[in-house]
C-alpha cells in the first residue's frame, strides 16, 4: 500500500484531534473575501486544473508532471525558484495587470481551489515551506517530507472534502474516484495542446497523438 503524503497525513491528523490550531500567516476572512474571488469564476468546476498547467507552460523554464493516488492528485513543478511563497500570495491577494502571465495562471487556479472552500490542498515552495489550506486558511505543515527535486512547487489536492479523509478507505465510497477520475479528464481533454510535455503519471499528454477526438481512441487510430 503506498505510503500517503505529508498533506494527507496532516489532514487525518486534523479530524483526530477535533480542532486547528492555526500557526500560518495567509488567512481569508470569508465574509468579505469570497465575493471578491467570485470574480474569477472558471467554465466548469476543474478547470483550475487547466490554469495550472498554463502556470507551468507561462514559465519559461517549468516542467510539469501530475500523479495520482487514491487520496490526493499532486502538481510538481520543476526549475521554478522563483515562485516563492511571497510572490505566490502576492499574486493571489493583490493581482495587478503586470503580474507575470505564469504567476497570473496560478493565482487563478488557487482562487478556484478556495471557492470550492471545503476543498483541502497544500503547496510545497521551492525552499521547503509548506501549507495546507483547511477550508478556512493557510496553516504552517511541520515535517521532515522530501521534495521529488530542487526548485520545485508541489500542489497537492485531495480527492475527499474537509473533514473526510476516513471516507478515502471506504469501499463504497465512490466520490472520490469520481474525483480523481475528473481531474484526469480535464487534463486529456485539455493539455494534449500543450507545447511542453506534460505527464500524468509518467504518461505524456501533450501531442496530436492523445488529441481526444483525431487521436488513438477505442475507435480510432491516426494514419500517420
Amino acid at each position: 500500500m503506498q505510503k500517503s503524503s505529508e498533506f494527507i497525513d496532516w489532514l487525518k491528523q486534523q479530524e483526530s484531534e477535533g480542532k486547528i490550531e492555526s500557526e500560518g500567516r495567509f488567512t481569508i476572512s470569508q465574509d468579505k473575501a469570497w465575493d471578491k474571488l467570485a470574480a474569477f469564476q472558471l467554465p466548469f468546476p476543474e478547470a483550475w486544473v487547466i490554469k495550472l498547467v498554463q502556470a507551468g507552460v507561462a514559465h519559461p523554464q517549468a516542467g510539469i508532471n501530475v500523479q495520482q493516488t487514491r487520496e490526493e492528485t499532486s502538481f510538481l513543478f520543476i526549475n521554478v525558484p522563483d515562485w516563492t511563497r511571497g510572490s505566490v500570495e502576492q499574486a493571489v491577494h493583490s493581482p495587478r495587470p503586470d503580474d507575470r502571465r505564469d504567476l497570473a495562471h496560478l493565482a487563478v487556479a488557487l482562487r478556484a481551489l478556495f471557492q470550492i472552500q471545503d476543498q483541502p490542498f497544500s503547496i510545497r515552495y521551492p525552499d521547503g515551506q509548506h501549507v495546507g489550506w483547511n477550508g478556512n486558511e493557510f496553516l504552517d505543515l511541520q515535517g521532515n517530507e522530501t521534495l521529488p527535486k530542487v526548485e520545485s512547487l508541489v500542489v497537492r489536492v485531495a480527492h475527499f472534502p474537509v473533514g473526510e479523509s476516513r471516507s478515502i478507505f471506504n469501499l463504497g465510497n465512490s466520490d472520490a474516484a469520481q474525483k480523481r477520475a475528473s481531474i484526469s479528464l480535464a487534463l486529456t481533454e485539455h493539455c494534449h495542446y500543450s507545447p511542453q510535455t506534460v505527464t500524468l503519471d509518467r504518461r505524456p499528454l501533450n501531442g496530436y497523438l492523445f488529441d481526444s477526438v483525431f487521436g488513438m481512441t477505442d475507435k480510432s487510430s491516426p494514419l500517420a
